[in-house]
C-alpha cells in the first residue's frame, strides 16, 4: 500500500444510510488509493471511549473497542470518500454491536483512529486520533 494511501478519520454521526435503507451511525474515512483493481480495503476503526455517562456509575473512565470494515460496505460511490454504516437494527456483530451502544448511552465523545488493510495484508499508518462528540449536523450517505 503505497504511503501516499494513507487514511484518514473524519467525522462521524447519525444519518440516512441509503443503501441499507434505514437509519444509524455512519463513519466518514478518506479513501486509500492505489490499490491493484480488485483488490478488496478493509477499514480498521479503533475507538476510545472517554466522558462516560455519569447516570451509569459501572461505566469505566474509558473503553477501547476496535472494528473493521469492508470496503463493500461503503455508503456511497465517492472515489475519495466512504461512509461506513453502524445500522440502527439489531443485526450487528458483538463487536459492532458494543461499539453503537458506547454511541448511543454510554459515553459523551470518542476518540478513534483508522488505517486501512489490503487483503494482501498490507497497512497504511495509522491515522492520528480525532476526538468528537457526533457531528451536529449528522454523516449521511
Amino acid at each position: 500500500m503505497p504511503q501516499s494511501s494513507a487514511c484518514e478519520m473524519t467525522p462521524w454521526g447519525r444519518g440516512a444510510q441509503t443503501k441499507l435503507g434505514t437509519q444509524g451511525f455512519n463513519l466518514a474515512v478518506a479513501k486509500v488509493t492505489g490499490q491493484q483493481p480488485g483488490c478488496e480495503v478493509l477499514y480498521e476503526v479503533q475507538f476510545r471511549f472517554i466522558d462516560p455517562n455519569p447516570g451509569n456509575p459501572a461505566l469505566p473512565p474509558s473503553k477501547i473497542l476496535t472494528i473493521v470494515f469492508s470496503d463493500s460496505e461503503d455508503q456511497l460511490t465517492d472515489p475519495l470518500r466512504a461512509v461506513l454504516p453502524l445500522p440502527a437494527g439489531p443485526t450487528l456483530s458483538p463487536a459492532r454491536s458494543a461499539v453503537r451502544e458506547a454511541m448511543l448511552r454510554q459515553c459523551f465523545r470518542a476518540s478513534w483512529r483508522v488505517r486501512a488493510v489490503n487483503r494482501s495484508n498490507v497497512t497504511s499508518h495509522w491515522s492520528p486520533f480525532g476526538t468528537q462528540g457526533p457531528a451536529s449536523s449528522g454523516v449521511d450517505s
